[in-house]
């Protein structure tokens, strides 16, 4: 494939820079019986760039019950510039298994 027509194409100068910051955040969790997870994902792209997760879950069971639940908190912030971007992110599940007899 030959592209021979580019006369719409201009140069741009150095100088004009794109500023500002990036931020993304991800958060999964799921619950069932005796089993839980958790995760989160932070990104943040800028001269000044901060990015935090955390991650719980947690499992309690008997011979009669059981009761799982995971918590994911993602949080993302960047500036560049007078830009700046933020984002946040949480998900929660919870289980609740009980033996009736």
């Amino acid at each position: 494939m030959l592209i021979t027509d580019l006369n719409y194409l201009e140069p741009i100068s150095t100088g004009q820079t794109i500023v500002g910051g990036l931020a993304a955040t991800n958060t999964n969790t799921s619950a069932s019986r005796n089993l839980a997870t958790a995760d989160a994902i932070a990104i943040a792209i800028g001269d000044q760039s901060s990015a935090t997760t955390k991650t719980s879950t947690n499992i309690r069971s008997n011979k009669y019950s059981s009761r799982t639940s995971a918590t994911a908190i993602a949080n993302a912030s960047a500036r560049t510039g007078n830009k700046y971007d933020t984002s946040r992110s949480r998900s929660e599940s919870d289980y609740l298994y009980a033996r009736v007899g």
